[in-house]
């Protein structure tokens, strides 16, 4: 069902903590919220700056990224933009609690945030990095550019093998399980004991976005209106 909108830019990531408190971002660092009953503009940088992606961990913290190293804060009574320490463009954004936050971009821009700044935490590669998802702080995984996929640990990063050309835009799992990623080029990957391992979607088109249901049902969604659906694998 269509809703009305307050804007007509683009708006490029969602988030949210309940049906009544939903969050988009899009160009111009606009940023909507949408209360249950109606969306409204909330926040808008004075610069032609795009905000890319969100995410958030209740309606009283919550994190913005994109192009030339934007970071913006929402802590529950205004919106701050925050220093990056960079001006390289951040596409994803994820994090366990308000002080532990990671941010990826261009030329293997990945960033942390402790709870009061921005540090570089080089995962050891200059490709893209378009997606990072954990489940917790001493397992999380960066997807990007050229089947790049990087691990870390708790104490260093660790680059993964996938002799991909596509690119990986997404990449995301549940708590205790292996994740999943998605790409250009119809690919899918699922990590398994003996590495990560392609999977079979039937398409070519890409893939730039994916989100895991409770019960390991995975959706994934893409270019030319492409949804897909994979049900659980058990192993």
């Amino acid at each position: 069902t269509s809703m009305p909108s307050p804007t007509t830019v683009h708006l490029h990531g969602i988030w949210g903590s309940s049906p009544k408190n939903v969050y988009a971002v899009g160009q111009i660092g606009t940023v909507l919220h949408y209360d249950g009953e109606q969306w409204q503009q909330v926040y808008r940088l004075p610069v032609d700056v795009t905000a890319v992606a969100i995410t958030g961990f209740g309606p009283h913290d919550i994190f913005v990224v994109g192009d030339e190293g934007l970071i913006l804060r929402y802590d529950g009574a205004q919106w701050e933009r925050l220093s990056s320490g960079t001006k390289n463009a951040l596409y994803g954004v994820w994090g366990m609690d308000p002080e532990h936050v990671l941010a990826v971009g261009d030329f293997g821009t990945v960033l942390r945030w402790n709870g009061k700044d921005w540090k570089a935490f080089n995962a050891g590669t200059e490709n893209f990095l378009y997606s990072v998802w954990g489940d917790a702080l001493d397992n999380i995984f960066i997807a990007g550019l050229s089947g790049t996929l990087a691990h870390f640990d708790g104490t260093s990063w660790s680059l993964q093998p996938t002799r991909l050309r596509a690119d990986l835009l997404g990449v995301t799992g549940l708590p205790g399980q292996r994740p999943v990623a998605v790409g250009t080029l119809g690919t899918a990957l699922s990590d398994t004991e003996n590495g990560w391992v392609s999977e079979e979607t039937n398409c070519d088109t890409g893939l730039r976005a994916l989100w895991m249901a409770a019960d390991g049902t995975a959706f994934a969604v893409g270019d030319k209106g492409t949804v897909l659906q994979r049900k659980p694998i058990v192993r």
